[in-house]
């Protein structure tokens, strides 16, 4: 072996080095220059109008309901807005929003496979209308969630048919700006009228099949909330054999502490002593009600034996009342 065959042998793999080098950098440049483009084009009006008209359409051929969006505008990778945001269900209107921000915690992809990681989410001048008829068996925003949980699934009066994937939402920081939530439930004799100024609330869970609400904290400051319940006509399930899995779950929220200042509750119960209150069920470790007002008439609870009819409960102390320790 001649002195020149090793040089000839290093430079040979120093050129492939280079080449493979060369081929790295054209690649992360051109992935740079993707990035750039699409940071660049989302930032434009005509862009984004046609992505909110595509995302409307893509929306509202997965679910029972009809969605519009005033304007979408997308901050690649991560933050979302939507303004004059409209969902509604078989004519009734079942969520507006003026303004709706959002910042995806682990970005815009996280969306895919139904599942979405929030690190903040502002919720401006919005209300929720939930219904339900006299003796039907899902509420017009059942079946907008169950056809988001499972696109391929058909939910009737009878239930849902199919096979259902989970979907849940998680978000660190939800601010609530002029919120009011309704529901209006003639099945199990319920109305629900809660208007929040403000709020924030750090959402660990919401399990849409489930319908599992799970708060680490909430806090609502001057809350006003009209609470009635009368005798309803409960669901009358008149389908073919009953599935655990075809059968609408209750609502059920469960918050580590919940905190309520400057508030006001009027609870009217018109149902017979001893009937359940609705298909709600709130557990609480923690709660603190501060400067709070509750009004209540014929208000009765089934297992706790406590019913009766007190004109006000007041909690003017800032430490008047704490569960977890019935102080």
């Amino acid at each position: 072996m001649t002195n020149s065959e090793p040089n000839i042998q290093r430079s040979t793999g120093l050129n492939a080095f280079k080449r493979v080098m060369k081929w790295l950098m054209l690649a992360m440049l051109f992935l740079l220059t993707i990035f750039f483009i699409l940071n660049f084009a989302l930032r434009i009006t005509q862009v984004q109008n046609w992505v909110s008209k595509r995302v409307v359409k893509v929306i509202n051929e997965d679910i029972n309901g009809n969605v519009s969006l005033g304007e979408i505008r997308i901050k690649f990778p991560s933050d979302i807005s939507l303004d004059d945001v409209l969902i509604s269900s078989d004519g009734d209107t079942v969520i507006a929003a003026s303004s709706i921000d959002i910042n995806l915690l682990s970005g815009i992809t996280s969306l895919i496979g139904g599942n979405a990681n929030f690190d903040n989410i502002e919720i401006t001048d919005a209300v929720v209308n939930v219904k339900r008829a006299e003796g039907a068996w899902v509420t017009n925003i059942d079946t907008i969630f169950q056809a988001i949980a499972s696109p391929n699934d058909t939910m009737t009066s009878n239930g849902v048919s199919g096979t259902k994937q989970p979907v849940e939402f998680s978000a660190k920081h939800v601010i609530l700006n002029n919120v009011r939530y309704i529901n209006d439930d003639k099945a199990y004799g319920n109305h629900h009228d809660i208007f929040v100024p403000y709020g924030e609330l750090s959402l660990e869970s919401l399990d849409v099949l489930s319908n599992v609400l799970t708060l680490s904290r909430a806090y609502f400051k001057t809350p006003i909330a009209k609470m009635k319940t009368y005798p309803g006509v409960e669901p009358v399930y008149d389908g073919p054999e009953i599935h655990s899995d075809s059968i609408p779950p209750k609502l059920k929220i469960v918050a580590e502490t919940m905190i309520v200042e400057d508030g006001i509750f009027e609870i009217l119960n018109t149902k017979a002593d001893k009937k359940e209150l609705g298909p709600y069920q709130i557990d609480l470790n923690d709660m603190k009600l501060e400067e709070v007002q509750i009004e209540m008439a014929d208000f009765s609870v089934r297992e706790n034996d406590f019913y009766g009819s007190p004109s006000l409960i007041s909690f003017k102390h800032p430490d008047g009342f704490i569960l977890n320790g019935l102080a």
